[in-house]
């Protein structure tokens, strides 16, 4: 607190407002009429105040300082305004950082699986390929049952299995699957592939093959699921995560394929 807002009165306050402010607050704060330590504290502050304003010379060498004083806060105050607006429009002129994609952060990983699953993409088109022309060049001859062997597969969940027998026939050329049991040294007339030896029809009075492991019409459409999937996931325009996407699945159904094949 200045000696003016002791007084309560601006700088530029004439002599005779500051005696007239004197008196007022002195007799408002004297010790003598108020025990507020608060009030004696401004009291002694308003007589010093008065001390000095109230001679020329000194309050001439007072205000002096005064002025320099509050020029110095003024342009201290100036300054770190303007250095904050200036920081603030810095900030303001940088550009805000992009949202990164995942396939631009992670592009030589997304590289490195793609470069690692093509591999398995042309495999899968290959082995699709193959079963669409074994299938066409299939041919029937011949057959005699050599052995039989029994078969159970279960369905449904632990609580309601249930279980179906077949029977798996091997004849010289392969093997075929079917409900009926042919016995052993019996002559058969079965169309079969050429390249992988899977049986796609028998005949013997009507005696249906059990092709289902690759032929089924649920399995062609898995096929063809397989095909487009791997196709997709080798062209190098599409979207590199869509990409990636496309050939972790069409893995999983490359081995389902394999394990019917084997089945």
């Amino acid at each position: 607190m200045n000696h003016y807002e002791a007084l309560e009165l601006p700088a530029t306050a004439p002599a005779a407002d500051i005696r007239s402010a004197y008196r007022r607050l002195v007799l408002l704060t004297h010790p003598d009429r108020t025990p507020d330590p608060a009030a004696h504290a401004r009291y002694l502050a308003i007589n010093a105040a008065y001390e000095v304003l109230s001679d020329p010379a000194r309050r001439a060498t007072y205000d002096g300082s005064f002025r320099v004083n509050t020029a110095t806060v003024n342009r201290a105050a100036s300054s770190g305004r303007v250095r904050d607006e200036a920081r603030r429009a810095t900030r303001a002129r940088q550009p805000r950082p992009a949202v990164v994609p995942l396939t631009v952060r992670y592009a030589a990983e997304y590289a490195f699986s793609l470069r690692l699953a093509r591999p398995f993409m042309l495999l899968a088109l290959l082995l699709v390929a193959s079963l669409a022309v074994d299938f066409v060049l299939a041919s029937e001859a011949e057959e005699k049952v050599l052995r039989t062997e029994t078969m159970v597969y279960y369905t449904g969940s632990r609580r309601s299995r249930q279980s179906h027998v077949y029977f798996r026939h091997y004849t010289e050329r392969g093997s075929f699957d079917a409900d009926d049991n042919v016995p052993a040294g019996s002559a058969l007339l079965v169309e079969r592939t050429a390249m992988w030896r899977i049986a796609t029809a028998v005949c013997n009075g009507g005696l249906p093959a059990a092709f289902d492991a690759v032929y089924s019409f649920v399995n062609s459409i898995m096929l063809l699921l397989l095909v487009g999937l791997s196709g997709f996931a080798l062209r190098p325009t599409s979207n590199a995560d869509h990409r990636l996407s496309a050939a972790m699945l069409a893995t999983v159904l490359l081995g389902a394929v394999l394990y019917r094949m084997v089945l």
